[in-house]
């Protein structure tokens, strides 16, 4: 049974990534992650510690020099894990949250307006911005305590967990935003990307797990376009925004720690950080790294569940691994540290 019914049709039309990993586990390290391949290599959230003053070569300051307007969108309560202010940062222009939805009969009474009304917001919002435009939303129906609204308490039913409802209810929002959006004269020349910022509760061992724990979706969809197919290549939330500009042949340089996934000789990588310790996945392998010394390394291909640990029997692929790891450690950090996360003139 799927939860996801509109999305699992979108992706059938779409380029999708079977192999997606989140680079954190919070909404404050994925939407770094995502806007501006920033990752959160370190105990404090990026965009909360003492680097959140850096300059970032976000995906709207990098379209706006080639006249993009641009604009973030999350129906929270203004200020809420300070998407505002970050949105500022990554060069949008606009931010539009609950407050200037300025409708509180769509409060959800925790987090904001419920999604399908933030949605048609959305859709109607872009209809009236200047094209080209760059814009990102972020829903939050599926958010604990997975509220949703009361005409739709005997619509969705319900599953082993109770994020199952709203998944439900946000998939649906997301089918009528795209029935909206069908209709107007922007939609068959826009790329739109659909992604997660982390994973939520799930019932099945594998996502349990050090690597399942990061298991997202991707879906680059384009209408009426040859953009599709599906790729089980290693592909991360830092990937998007290099993509992204290489799809619209921006060739200007920028400071990401992603790949294009239009780039037909990469191999695919994804990094995360959690309590102390770091993991590549690269290939058909997840090594865990201390910081000082590799513990653990998988198949994640043959062994999903992680049961058989690899670090001494491949030892020549558990060190070409390490290698990986602490040269991307080393270029983060040092970037990190002396302010270098954009290409200075």
């Amino acid at each position: 049974m799927s939860y996801t019914p509109f999305l699992d049709s979108l992706a059938k039309n779409s380029l999708a990534f079977s192999r997606c990993y989140a680079n954190g586990k919070k909404s404050i390290e994925g939407i770094p992650a995502i806007l501006a391949a920033v990752p959160t290599l370190m105990n404090t959230p990026y965009s909360t510690s003492k680097y959140a003053g850096n300059r970032i070569s976000g995906i709207a300051s990098l379209l706006g020099n080639l006249g993009y307007a641009s604009s973030f969108y999350h129906g929270g309560s203004n200020g809420t894990m300070g998407f505002d202010s970050f949105s500022k940062v990554a060069g949008f222009e606009n931010y539009y949250g609950r407050n200037e939805f300025n409708n509180n009969d769509h409060f959800d009474g925790k987090w904001g307006i419920y999604d399908e009304e933030f949605f048609q917001y959305f859709a109607n919002g872009l209809s009236s911005t200047a094209q080209p435009f760059v814009s990102c939303f972020m829903s939050l129906s599926s958010h604990h305590p997975y509220l949703i609204p009361s005409r739709y308490h005997d619509v969705f039913e319900d599953g082993p967990l109770e994020i199952h409802k709203s998944i439900r209810y946000t998939d649906h929002s997301l089918k009528k935003f795209f029935e909206t959006a069908s209709k107007t004269d922007w939609f068959s020349n826009t790329l739109f990307v659909l992604t997660a910022d982390h994973t939520g509760r799930a019932g099945s061992p594998y996502f349990k797990n050090r690597v399942g724990m990061y298991s997202i979706p991707l879906l680059f969809y384009k209408p009426d376009s040859k953009l599709f197919g599906k790729s089980d290549i290693p592909t991360q939330q830092l990937d998007i925004l290099t993509s992204v500009l290489d799809y619209v042949n921006v060739d200007f340089p920028h400071v990401g720690f992603g790949e294009s996934i239009f780039d037909k000789h990469r191999n695919g990588f994804s990094v995360n950080y959690i309590n102390g310790l770091y993991e590549l996945i690269k290939g058909d392998y997840a090594l865990q790294f201390d910081g000082q010394n590799s513990i653990a390394m998988y198949n994640i291909v043959t062994d999903s569940l992680l049961r058989v640990n690899l670090i001494e029997r491949e030892k020549r692929k558990s060190f070409e691994m390490e290698n990986f790891i602490k040269g991307f450690m080393q270029v983060y950090n040092l970037r990190m540290i002396d302010n270098q996360l954009t290409i200075r003139e």
